[in-house]
């Protein structure tokens, strides 16, 4: 099943303050999905610093819904208090307030979830098994609800500075529910306005997918680290015929995704076209992290081959920990 439009990304870029750089240069039109050629640059928004166009006419269609996206990601309303302040220490509030630009924190936040984007794309799609299940959850007449992820920001550690944050570690899952879009609505306005702008891009995964017969429907992700933080991202769910869990196992399965989100671990496809992912992490090299796989060949290493189940993910971050060791790498707690 596909997690999402745009290509798995496995270089990102350092926070880097001022220059606030397309997060990713192989990254599709946001208004007709194009891809760039080769030696070609898009243009980017200078508003958000992240939504990139092929063209002025594209940036021109899509501004209209593109503005409230802006303008409710830079209000810095908070959705949940009480979860974002239990989130956060006076420490990590001293710290964040040293970054130059909440803007800074977005990226941050553009770029954990996309380098979780596979695992994250499990977490969820526990969590509605949880709720009743992904058919049910877009059942006509259900109430629309919003995926609320509340995160801690992890600063960087003594003697470094922003661009020294591991993309894949910028942040500590710590909780997440389902929130009526009314609910939401009723005490922040600007979401309305966000739901409402999301209709064009909502309805685009949808013609995606449009010949699928096992798509279910779009679900809307806030991800929160600080009070006056958010992003916003939308994702194709499916359904799962003859899927058969329990609520005991889905439960477990969301504690395994969050710690290896919280480890910093990455799954992409070792090779381009691959259909399935080994685990990996991200390795700063210059400016940039590059993803490195933890499993070099999935069916000959011996150790990966003998690992069964919950036992790979002890593998993983042994193999993790050694590798950050001899590299001498901070690990943001």
């Amino acid at each position: 099943m596909p997690i999402d439009t745009q290509p798995m990304q496995t270089v990102f870029r350092g926070a880097d303050g001022e220059k606030l750089r397309v997060r990713n240069k192989d990254a599709l039109c946001r208004q007709c999905d194009r891809a760039a050629a080769k030696g070609e640059r898009f243009r980017k928004c200078t508003g958000c610093k992240m939504t990139i166009y092929c063209s002025e006419e594209c940036q021109r269609a899509a501004w209209p819904n593109h503005k409230q996206v802006i303008f409710a990601t830079d209000s810095g309303w908070p959705i949940f208090d009480a979860i974002a302040e239990a989130a956060q220490n006076e420490g990590d509030l001293e710290a964040l307030a040293e970054m130059e630009q909440r803007q800074v924190l977005q990226a941050l936040i553009r770029d954990f979830v996309e380098a979780h984007r596979p695992t994250l794309w499990a977490y969820m799609n526990s969590k509605m098994f949880l709720d009743g299940g992904v058919e049910n959850f877009f059942a006509e007449g259900k109430e629309t609800r919003v995926l609320l992820i509340a995160m801690k920001y992890n600063p960087p550690g003594p003697g470094q500075v922003v661009t020294d944050i591991d993309p894949a570690r910028a942040f500590t899952v710590r909780t997440c529910a389902f929130i009526p879009l009314t609910r939401l609505v009723a005490d922040y306005p600007q979401l309305g306005a966000l739901w409402e702008s999301s209709a064009s891009y909502r309805q685009r995964l949808k013609d995606k997918d449009r010949g699928n017969p096992l798509w279910a429907g779009v679900l809307m992700v806030l991800f929160q680290a600080v009070p006056t933080t958010m992003k916003v991202e939308c994702f194709s769910m499916f359904k799962q015929p003859n899927f058969q869990s329990s609520p005991a196992e889905e439960r477990i399965l969301m504690q395994r995704d969050t710690k290896v989100m919280n480890l910093g671990i990455v799954f992409r496809p070792q090779n381009v076209g691959d259909k399935h992912m080994v685990p990996g992490y991200l390795e700063k090299q210059g400016s940039v992290w590059k993803w490195r796989p933890l499993v070099k060949d999935p069916e000959r290493d011996p150790e990966w081959v003998a690992a069964t189940g919950t036992n790979k993910l002890p593998l993983m971050e042994r193999r993790l920990k050694a590798i950050r060791k001899s590299q001498h790498c901070s690990v943001n707690v």
